[in-house]
C-alpha cells in the first residue's frame, strides 16, 4: 500500500530522529511511516528555504538542484529555480561588464601614458634646438646718422670734432664696427633719416664710402 511503501522510503532517515523511543530501521508500520514523513516535511523545507536564503544573501551562485549524499532531488519550486537562474545570469553579465570595463581602463591608461611620454619628448627636444639654434642672426642698428665729411652744414660756432663729420663720428663708428665684428654681424639696420636731400642717395654715391664703408669696414 502507499502508506507501507512511504514506510519503507522513510525508513533511513528515521534512524535519525531521536526520542523515547529508538527507531529501528524497517521496524515502522505504514501509518507510522506515513505519520512521520508528514511531521519531518515542515522542518525538511523550512531547512532547505532557510539555506537558499543565506545563498541568496551569499551571493552564491546555485544550481536548481540539491544533492544528498549519492542521491540528486530537482527543485521542486519553479519559481526558486527561475529565480536562481536569474542570479546566475546576472552574475555573469556583470563578471564580462567587469571584465570590459578593466580592459578599457588598461587601454585609456596607456593611451594617456604614451600622449605624455610624446608631449614630454617633443618639449624636451624643442628646448634643446631652441638652446643649440645655430640660426641666429646678429645685426647692428643706427640711428640717425647721414653726415659725411663735407655734406652737412656745421655752424662755425660748433664744438672741434663736429665740423665736417669729425673725430667724434668717427670714434663712434669705429666702436660700433668692432662691436658689430665680436657679434659677428650680418647687416646694419639704418634707423632715422639717413638718407635726405644732401646726405647718401644711394650705394653708388661717392658718400657712401665716406659715410659708411671707411667707418664701418675693417
Amino acid at each position: 500500500s502507499r502508506a507501507a511503501h512511504l514506510g519503507t522510503l522513510i525508513s533511513p532517515p528515521a534512524a535519525f530522529v531521536g526520542g523515547p523511543e529508538r527507531v529501528e530501521r524497517g521496524s515502522l508500520s505504514g501509518a507510522q511511516g506515513l505519520d512521520l514523513f508528514e511531521r519531518m516535511e515542515p522542518e525538511v523545507r523550512a531547512a532547505d528555504e532557510r539555506l537558499r536564503s543565506w545563498l541568496r544573501r551569499a551571493g552564491r551562485s546555485a544550481t536548481p538542484s540539491k544533492s544528498y549524499g549519492a542521491t540528486k532531488v530537482p527543485i521542486d519550486d519553479d519559481e526558486d529555480a527561475a529565480h536562481l537562474a536569474g542570479l546566475q545570469q546576472v552574475e555573469e553579465e556583470e563578471t564580462i561588464a567587469r571584465r570590459v570595463a578593466r580592459r578599457c581602463r588598461r587601454v585609456m591608461c596607456l593611451l594617456l601614458s604614451g600622449v605624455a611620454i610624446v608631449l614630454f619628448v617633443s618639449m624636451v627636444l624643442a628646448g634643446y634646438v631652441a638652446i643649440n639654434d645655430s640660426d641666429e642672426i646678429a645685426f647692428v642698428t643706427l640711428g640717425d646718422w647721414g653726415c659725411g665729411p663735407d655734406n652737412c652744414r656745421v655752424p662755425p660756432s660748433a664744438p672741434e670734432g663736429f665740423h665736417h663729420g669729425g673725430s667724434h663720428q668717427l670714434g663712434v663708428a669705429h666702436m660700433m664696427a668692432k662691436a658689430a665684428e665680436e657679434i659677428s654681424s650680418k647687416f646694419v639696420l639704418a634707423l632715422g633719416d639717413n638718407f635726405y636731400w644732401g646726405g647718401v642717395n644711394s650705394d653708388k654715391d661717392p658718400l657712401w664710402k665716406t659715410v659708411w664703408l671707411d667707418r664701418f669696414s675693417h
